[in-house]
């Protein structure tokens, strides 16, 4: 008796629904010869097919896309195994009957024989093996193979299929309900066993075919037919699951080659590109970083900016790395950063420095001082800048050497100490060719440096412009989606509250932080277009007490001409010291333009008109030495008689550093021959345009150092003198002056090299034996600079006084404080001062006070410097060592003028440069 097991095929709900078949076993069968078709034969009978097309409901497409090519595959699929499943469903139907009717048979029999059995058995098989063939008929296999072999996971469960259709025909025991092993002679085991045997071969056929259709069925190009279909949400489901596989198994002409194995080479150039575009990324990060402190030195000059820079550096690196390690504890950097992101950060951080760079300066100057204040404003200005590049930078390195994952609390300290190690490398590469481009821009002028804002906007429209270039996020998790558990993990805020907050947000973080730059880039066009116009003509600032006259960057710094309208003076500034200024008027003028024209006064410091008076100091003359004795020991006015006076010719003055012209002015005007030596050449443009410089009796004007310029003419004049046989016109190419004045002190600091004692020494060689030279000198009484200064000075000429310009006063030991020292190269006479005339004071005012008064001002010197003083050789400045110790020495005097400068104008007036 057989038994036939069969599925229920009336529930079937939609076309990818697994095909159900029905196996044959007999309980007791005849040995049964069971045929496999060859592959030539199977070839025969599937080319019918293969060459047409089934009839569609739908009309075909136009052209294939790869995108339709895919979609009518699975459509196709579909109906070929819709086609496939109705023909199982017929068979299975019949054979289901027949099997019915034999087994009433046996039923009305009461038993039989074992013939009976035997043809029974025979008749079933034979059923059995044709339902078997017709099911594995090479051209429904083959179709049905053809679009099951794409995805790796299908085909495994049509593979499953096929077989279970064999497996369950030997398994006569287990399908038969009614009667238990009811023959089992040594025939009927044979019989399972040819079954078996027959049924492994056909598998293995069946598999055979499967690869090598499969892989004929993959370079074939299948139309697209239009049209949709209702589908279930069981067969959505599977499509779902099985695209990724089916995307990594199917090799259709649609997808790209698989990429080629990396040799060595590839892999050095892999790795060196993702070191050296971090560092390019550097020297861009630290020019930015330069150009921060550009724009900070008028606020504060270079000294201050100059203090706790490793500290700075170091805020730098742990805050990039401590960032980097939170972020990456439980997700990799590939993951959650997006190196666009991270230049887009850089870039809007350089925004909001050209825009707000001078007030975060100035509000943190004047909140914490100078010498926090200046490192405050570089942290403010450069974290966001330094962030993002570093940040960029580790995921390279990233992609280089990838760090684990911290799944163990013990991970975490190693995680922290790498990406520590990381960013402080980077930093360091930052933090060197920071010093490179800061050394290099405060020597020269360029493009660069001549506007700081509008050059930090450009690196900054610049690296976004690099950022477009570079691919997206691979993150699978959207931007939004992050924000949300962020919110949720620190805030502790429910769902709703949450979304809400995300709903607004993008899928990416890049165009969140485009749209924040707008504002910034219409702001900062507003100021450098509306508020900050060229200096063609002269402007009002936003409060209307100031005019800005003219500002140029230049080699000492920002060089800048304005007029406080409140108070009526014209100043001079460079950076944050002022050079001098003058005090103004305006008066009716019909022939100037508007009506009015402005008069110049005095000076607004009485600092340069101290310097004069070395006019007035008596010097050493051998036709008079006789008088001067006498006049200076009796009241007996003696005069010489019987001699011709004979003609002199005029006096020959020095200036060293020009500021706004004062004692050059005045020295011209009184007939004197003036010599003008000044490093920038702005600054003499600026003194001879807006600051009426006399220019009567300039007999030279030299832009360059004035080291230099003393060093060379020092040289020349030794090499004359060593010259025996030149005549006295040769010789007289180096001029000897009566008077030097020497005024280089700015931005709260000296130049070194011009307070050597080669320097002094130099300057003695080009100076009559009863010269003057007048040094200006700005510093904290009693500081180590201040004392080098002096004793330096002193070991050189043997006479010095100096004098303060009594306008300062309650001075504290911290205090800045301005003295003029005065010198001669004589031991005798001593160095005294007549009385002013009427004419020395030249109808001014303040000179004529200044004159008269300096003498109760005098500073002591040896209250100032010791006999130890003297004697240590630290003290005594020498040159191409002065530098270097004077800018250690001068930290206090710098920021002692920072101070003093400060109560001079207002903030708003420090901004408008």
């Amino acid at each position: 008796m057989s038994k036939v097991s069969f599925q229920d095929r009336d529930t079937l709900t939609s076309p990818d629904t697994p095909i159900h078949t029905a196996g044959v076993t007999t309980a007791n069968t005849a040995h049964t010869e069971s045929t496999i078709p060859t592959d030539s034969e199977s070839e025969r009978e599937s080319e019918p097919e293969t060459k047409t097309e089934p009839d569609s409901a739908f009309p075909t497409s136009a052209p294939v896309t790869a995108e339709s090519a895919i979609l009518g595959s699975k459509a196709k699929h579909r109906k070929n195994r819709n086609s496939l499943d109705s023909a199982t469903d017929i068979r299975t139907s019949a054979t289901r009957s027949s099997l019915e009717e034999s087994d009433s048979e046996r039923d009305s029999t009461d038993g039989g024989t074992t013939s009976e059995l035997e043809g029974s058995s025979t008749s079933t098989e034979t059923d059995d093996s044709h339902f078997s063939s017709e099911v594995d008929s090479p051209n429904l296999s083959e179709k049905k193979r053809k679009f099951e072999r794409p995805s790796k996971i299908k085909s495994d469960k049509s593979h499953s299929r096929f077989t279970g259709v064999y497996q369950n025909s030997t398994s006569a025991p287990s399908l038969s309900k009614n009667e238990k092993s009811p023959i089992r002679d040594s025939k009927g085991k044979s019989v399972r066993e040819n079954n078996g045997k027959s049924t492994r071969a056909r598998t293995e056929a069946i598999e055979g075919r499967n690869r090598s259709t499969g892989k004929a069925s993959g370079s074939k190009i299948l139309e697209e037919e239009d049209g949709e279909e209702n589908h279930s949400e069981r067969e959505s489901e599977e499509e779902d699951s099985s695209t990724a596989d089916e995307g990594e198994q199917t090799k259709s002409p649609i997808q790209v080659r698989q990429r080629s194995q990396r040799t060595w080479k590839h892999e050095m150039v892999r790795l060196i590109s993702l070191y050296l575009v971090p560092v390019l990324l550097a020297i861009l990060t630290s020019l930015l970083l330069s150009l921060n402190i550009q724009l900070l030195t008028p606020l504060y000059n270079s000294m201050p900016l100059s203090l706790h820079t490793t500290p700075l550096y170091i805020g730098y690196t742990i805050l990039s790395a401590l960032i980097y390690w939170y972020i990456t504890l439980s997700s990799s950097a590939r993951d959650i950063i997006s190196g666009r992101v991270c230049l887009g950060l850089a870039a809007l951080s350089g925004d909001m420095v050209a825009v707000y760079g001078r007030r975060i300066g100035m509000w943190l100057g004047l909140l914490l001082g100078p010498e926090y204040g200046a490192v405050a404003s570089r942290a403010v200005m450069g974290m966001g800048i330094v962030g993002g590049a570093s940040g960029f930078a580790l995921l390279c390195f990233d992609h280089i050497s990838p760090t684990l994952l911290a799944t163990k609390p013990t991970d975490r300290p190693r995680n922290l100490g790498s990406a520590v190690y990381r960013t402080g490398c980077y930093a360091f590469h930052i933090f060197t060719f920071e010093r490179i481009w800061t050394s290099y821009l405060n020597s020269n002028v360029s493009i660069l440096n001549k506007d700081p804002e509008k050059t930090i906007l450009f690196l900054s429209l610049l690296l976004t412009t690099f950022s477009l270039f570079l691919r997206s996020s691979t993150s699978s998790t959207p931007f939004p989606t992050r924000v949300n558990i962020v919110l949720a993990k620190t805030l502790k805020t429910s769902k709703s509250t949450s979304s809400k907050v995300t709903k607004i947000l993008p899928r990416q973080a890049f165009p969140l932080l485009l749209l924040f730059r707008i504002p910034l880039l219409i702001l900062a066009l507003r100021q450098q277009v509306f508020l900050r116009p060229s200096l063609n003509e002269p402007y009002l600032t936003a409060n209307g007490t100031l005019r800005l006259i003219s500002s140029e960057r230049s080699l000492t710094g920002q060089v800048v001409v304005a007029e406080n309208l409140k108070d009526g003076y014209r100043f001079l500034r460079c950076d944050h010291s002022i050079l001098g200024g003058r005090w103004i008027r305006e008066v009716d003028d019909r022939q100037a333009k508007g009506g009015k024209r402005i008069e110049q006064g005095d000076s607004i410091f009485a600092t340069f008109n101290l310097q004069e008076i070395a006019v007035l100091a008596h010097r050493s003359d051998p036709s008079e030495s006789l008088i001067r004795t006498l006049q200076l020991t009796t009241d007996l006015e003696v005069s010489l008689e019987g001699e011709e006076e004979e003609e002199k010719l005029p006096e020959r003055a020095l200036i060293i550093g020009l500021g706004v012209g004062i004692a050059a002015s005045a020295f011209s005007r009184r007939g004197l021959y003036v010599d003008i030596v000044e490093i920038d050449s702005a600054v003499y443009l600026a003194a001879q345009n807006h600051f009426q410089l006399y220019t009567a009796n300039v007999a030279s004007t030299n832009i360059m150092d004035g080291s230099k310029f003393v060093s060379q003419l020092a040289d020349m004049k030794k090499s004359q003198s060593s010259q025996t046989h030149e005549d006295e016109d040769s010789q007289a190419v180096v001029p000897m002056w009566d008077y030097v004045i020497q005024d280089c002190f700015t931005g709260g600091s000296v130049p070194g090299e011009m307070f050597t004692k080669e320097f002094w020494q130099d300057l003695g060689e080009l100076v009559k034996s009863d010269g003057i030279v007048a040094m200006n000198f700005a510093g904290v009484l009693g500081s180590k600079a201040s004392r080098a200064v002096l004793v330096t000075l002193t070991s050189v000429f043997p006479q010095c006084r100096a004098f303060g310009d009594g306008f300062e006063v309650n001075q504290g030991p911290d205090d800045l404080v301005n003295m003029v020292v005065f010198c001669t190269k004589t031991y005798s006479p001593l160095l005294t001062f007549r009385p002013p005339t009427p004419f020395d004071g030249l109808r001014s005012p303040l000179r004529a006070h200044v004159y008269s008064t300096f003498h109760p001002h005098e500073i002591q010197l040896d209250s100032i410097i010791s006999e130890e003083d003297i004697e240590n050789p630290e003290l005594h400045l020498s040159r191409g060592q002065a530098g270097r110790e004077l800018n250690k020495w001068q930290v206090g005097s710098s920021l002692a003028t920072w101070r003093a400068m400060k109560t001079i104008l207002t903030p708003e007036m420090w901004l408008a440069y």
